[in-house]
């Protein structure tokens, strides 16, 4: 059974080539998988927070007008 790339000179060099770029896209994918990870988090917590300042100003709103529907 043979190389995807060949047996001969080039397709070796092709292999050798096609290793490093591979190995190299795949540990930026992971970098990249982790750091959309942490930007997530980061705008859930952004969002959580929104919520609570909302429903404080809603309050205070509220309040500010006597209890008025």
């Amino acid at each position: 059974m043979t190389s995807a790339f060949g047996d001969d000179d080039l397709g070796s060099a092709l292999a050798t080539i096609y290793q490093v770029a591979s190995e190299a896209a795949f540990e930026s994918f992971q970098d990249n998988a982790q750091g959309i990870n942490e930007i997530g988090q980061e705008l859930q917590g952004m969002a959580e927070h929104y919520s609570q300042i909302d429903v404080a100003n809603q309050e205070t709103l509220h309040k500010l007008m006597g209890g008025m529907p």
